[in-house]
């Protein structure tokens, strides 16, 4: 990408060969613009996704949290790690992992 420094210095003036009125040389010629490209992997696109559902949720689910405290006095063992994951990638995506 080339930067255009034409206007500068606006007290300088181009001359007809190019040359700068101040005897300088002249500017090398302006190349047409190239369109950028951008390519977003699948795990960038799934990170997305999860930090827009954590935007749209909030810090702390109240009745969730109340409903692990019940069952967890209650004698049920702690859930699956893995499990939970899975889920939360599904319930992120709307696919099944």
């Amino acid at each position: 990408m080339r930067i255009d420094t034409g206007g500068l210095y606006p007290n300088q003036r181009a001359t007809q060969g190019g040359a700068r009125a101040t005897g300088g040389p002249a500017a090398p010629p302006i190349r047409e613009a190239v369109a950028d490209n951008v390519t977003v992997s699948p795990a960038a696109r799934l990170l997305a996704l999860g930090r827009r559902a954590l935007e749209d949720t909030p810090e702390v689910r109240t009745s969730v949290v109340e409903a692990a405290r019940r069952r967890l006095s209650g004698g049920a063992d702690a859930c699956d790690g893995r499990a939970i994951a899975r889920a939360m990638i599904e319930s992120i995506s709307g696919e099944s992992a």
